[in-house]
Formats: C-alpha cells, structure tokens, sequence
C-alpha cells in the first residue's frame, strides 16, 4: 500500500463510527486538505466522463488526443509517461484509438524499433469537439468563483502541486 492513492468513498467519511477512535479518524480524514482534493477530482473526472461519452472516448483517451495534439509523434513509453500509466496500460488506449480511426502509428524514423504516434484528421477534429466538452465542465466548476477567486484558486493550486513536487517532500 505503500504510496498507493486509497479511494475512500465520501459516503464512508459520514457513515457512523463504531467507537470514538474511529469517529474522531473520520472526522480528521473528511478535513485533510488531500480528501477535499480528491473529492472535486472526483466529481470533476465523472463530470467529464459523462462529457465525453457521447464522443466515444474516455478521460484517458482524451488526455491522449490532446497530448498528441500539442506534441505529435510521440512514443507509447512517452505518452504513457505523461498520461502516469504504465507502458502496458497504454496499448489498449493505443489500440481503441486506432480502432476508431483517430491516432495512426508509424515506424520512428530515428529507430525501427519504436512507434511514434500522430492524430489523423478525424483525431484532430475530436480534440476540438470533445475539449469544447471537456471547457464546459471546468466552466461550471469556475461558475461558483469570482473572477478573482477563479485566479486565486488557480494560484493556490500551482503552489500546492510544486509544493509537494519539490525535493524532499515525498514522504518514507
């Protein structure tokens, strides 16, 4: 379990403890900043799963198309890095995107050994479909905050993700 993301359901936070210890652990878990994180992720990732569905693609293959859109001829091994999934959890994305007629892979002229992949037209048109989708979920999200709010937000969490990228922050 070691550095594992443990998926606790936010029903589980409210149901009622056993004993004190227990109820005094939820109510601590419910405030950690990390819970409330996961929790708007959460809704968010769902939000857009629902978003994106009648595209025919999921939330990773999404970050995929996109990926490739701003950076084309990428590797598997490179998107699989970018998407923080393994090479092996990547090829069955690959696979259905190639299925769909959206990415194609070629030989990497720099070595036969490695695939690099491309949008094809139909894939850059579903980038531009499905990240209109995927605008209107983080528009509601940004609809509950001012416009100063929005900016203070978006600052707090740039300085919350280098603050825990930053070397030494991991714990052992």
């Amino acid at each position: 379990m070691d550095g594992e993301m443990v998926n606790v359901p936010s029903s589980a936070l409210k149901s009622p403890a056993k004993d004190p210890a227990q109820s005094a652990f939820a109510t601590d878990l419910e405030s950690r900043v990390g819970t409330q994180i996961k929790s708007c992720e959460q809704a968010v990732t769902t939000l857009k799963t629902d978003a994106l569905r009648r595209y025919g693609i999921s939330v990773a293959q999404h970050g995929v198309l996109l990926a490739l859109y701003c950076s084309p001829g990428q590797s598997s091994a490179q998107l699989a890095r970018s998407a923080s999934v393994t090479p092996q959890a990547m090829t069955p994305i690959l696979t259905k995107l190639e299925q769909q007629e959206l990415i194609r892979r070629a030989v990497s002229p720099l070595n036969n050994r490695i695939l690099t992949v491309t949008l094809t037209a139909l894939g850059e048109e579903m980038v531009m479909v499905a990240d209109s989708a995927i605008r209107s979920v983080e528009q509601r999200l940004f609809d509950e905050f001012t416009e100063d709010e929005r900016e203070q937000f978006k600052q707090l969490l740039e300085r919350a993700a280098n603050a825990v990228r930053r070397p030494g922050s991991a714990v052992s």
